[in-house]
């Protein structure tokens, strides 16, 4: 025997619209039998079975919820089970960088913030140091020295280069406040053919020596 069933409304007017009685007493039974225990009814007479009938569909899709476990009306959805993504979330929205063979950046995935921040930091190096002069004489020159401190292991940092380049920048200045080409290239060279891991003014020639000298082979 079920322990619970749908009534529907539409068997309330049916019923309802019968005139009390035995008659009605005996179909309203007759229904909850069939509901509760399957018992079919075979007593009734024309207009109680036709009425039995008329509710028979509805009562057995109820009885087929209720063995199902069902509670009757629209099925819900299921929602689909979350997957957890391999590659972390802050990855995928900043991808970060590795340099190719060609100097050129570009994204690599499955780096880690730390690696990212790194190389970040390489490419600002990098720009720095090609657009650190104009000139391509200077910038030969400031390669070689900088090269010359790397092999002497006083690597400089970009905040190093920095201010090695201001004071480049001041003491090959001329006149007008241009560098001037000639005397930056001279000082870099000065370093680099003496191993000097910094850079200083030139030497200025002695007039007078140079004068003697000159009489002498004169």
């Amino acid at each position: 025997m079920r322990d619970s069933m749908t009534f529907f409304q539409s068997y309330y007017k049916a019923l309802k619209s019968l005139p009390p009685g035995n008659e009605r007493e005996e179909l309203v039974f007759a229904l909850l039998d069939y509901m509760f225990s399957d018992v079919e009814p075979t007593d009734l007479n024309n207009w109680q079975q036709a009425i039995f009938e008329a509710c028979r569909a509805n009562i057995e899709i109820s009885i087929s919820n209720v063995e199902h476990g069902k509670q009757g009306g629209r099925p819900r959805k299921q929602n689909p089970p979350l997957s957890i993504s391999e590659t972390p979330l802050s990855e995928i929205k900043n991808p970060p960088f590795e340099e190719s063979e060609t100097g050129v950046l570009k994204i690599k995935k499955h780096k880690t913030r730390q690696d990212k921040t790194r190389l970040d930091e390489d490419k600002t190096r990098l720009d720095k140091e090609k657009a650190r002069f104009d000139d391509p004489e200077i910038q030969s020159a400031w390669a070689d020295f900088v090269e010359m401190r790397k092999a002497k292991g006083k690597k400089m940092t970009a905040h190093a280069e920095d201010l090695m380049e201001r004071k480049l920048r001041k003491m090959a200045e001329d006149m007008f406040g241009n560098v001037n080409v000639s005397t930056a290239v001279e000082i870099l060279n000065q370093s680099t053919r003496n191993a000097w891991t910094d850079i200083y003014e030139l030497k200025k020639p002695d007039t007078k020596r140079n004068i003697l000298d000159e009489i002498k082979n004169a």
